[in-house]
């Protein structure tokens, strides 16, 4: 896939179709609504809520089985 996708434009319906259709399982976050959580929930994407920092940083800690929500990398 190439190009940028214009996810602020989606309702939430179409980002969990857009995501199933990419084939995501987990969605690591910086905040999430309730609605949200239900929808990716009720479609089986796992997420990981409150997590801050660099990005490299928060996939390193994922791979290396340590991310947890509620962290901040540094």
């Amino acid at each position: 896939m190439t190009g940028k996708i214009p996810i602020a434009s989606l309702k939430p319906s179409g980002l969990v179709e857009l995501l199933k259709g990419m084939k995501v399982r987990l969605v690591i976050c910086g905040g999430i609504k309730k609605e949200w959580q239900q929808m990716l929930k009720s479609n089986n994407i796992q997420f990981i809520e409150n997590v801050i920092g660099n990005v490299d940083d928060v996939v390193k800690s994922y791979l290396d089985g340590t991310l947890h929500a509620n962290t901040v990398i540094n």
